[in-house]
């Protein structure tokens, strides 16, 4: 059997139905249009806009993302979910760690969906009254070619913190972790997609042609 972080969770968000099947265009088919369709795709915001409830997210920030972190040994003093699914995720996890999460990130709905820090105005006295730069830990919950990813590290940056280290649910083994650290980041995912697979089909929860059709679809779309 698969030695996979959080089995408990693992099946937990697949019997809520956030791994699904089927073909899927995803973030990145917005730069690349001609890129073939994903067979699979992962949800994991609560409802209406997911499968899982609010408990699942809370145990997903507090479970499997928070042991992540200390099994890897990150430095942070606060964290900041990247919009919209990491966010959440990292009010979750900032209750854990008992750290500081500021949500100082914003998404543009000006059809550009670019990360910003448009909502940091309103708090920007409130935050330089602190100790800056603090050591700022990203969150999100997949990370595909890292382009949400480095968009929200380069904001906050920007207001003086210290970035260093990308933490996220799935890491869909598409690039984000070279891009990441060709920007000088470490990720750190609390499961890497052909893991959670391969544990899923050794559960006979996937077939064993589900499994190859996925990771055949990973090899070449890297």
């Amino acid at each position: 059997m698969p030695n996979i972080l959080r089995p408990d969770l693992a099946l937990r968000v697949f019997e809520a139905g956030a791994i699904q099947f089927g073909m899927f265009h995803l973030h990145l088919h917005e730069t690349r249009p001609d890129a073939p369709p994903s067979p699979i795709y992962c949800n994991f915001r609560a409802s209406p806009a997911g499968p899982l409830s609010s408990d699942d997210v809370d145990a997903l920030g507090k479970g499997v993302l928070h042991q992540r972190a200390r099994l890897d040994g990150v430095r942070y003093e606060a964290v900041e979910g990247i919009p919209r699914a990491g966010v959440p995720r990292a009010e979750s996890f900032a209750e854990v760690a008992a750290v500081p999460h500021y949500g100082l990130l914003h998404k543009e709905e000006s059809g550009t969906g670019r990360i910003s820090c448009v909502e940091a105005k309103r708090h920007k006295a409130e935050i330089w009254a602190r100790v800056i730069p603090e050591r700022m830990l990203l969150i999100d919950d997949v990370v595909t070619e890292a382009h949400s990813a480095i968009e929200a590290v380069q904001a906050m940056r920007s207001l003086g913190f210290s970035v260093t280290d990308v933490l996220v649910l799935v890491d869909r083994e598409q690039g984000g972790e070279k891009a990441l650290a060709e920007a000088g980041l470490t990720l750190h995912a609390s499961w890497r997609l052909s893991e959670l697979l391969r544990f899923y089909r050794e559960r006979q929860l996937i077939t064993e042609g589900k499994y190859q059709e996925v990771l055949a679809y990973l090899r070449v779309n890297r």
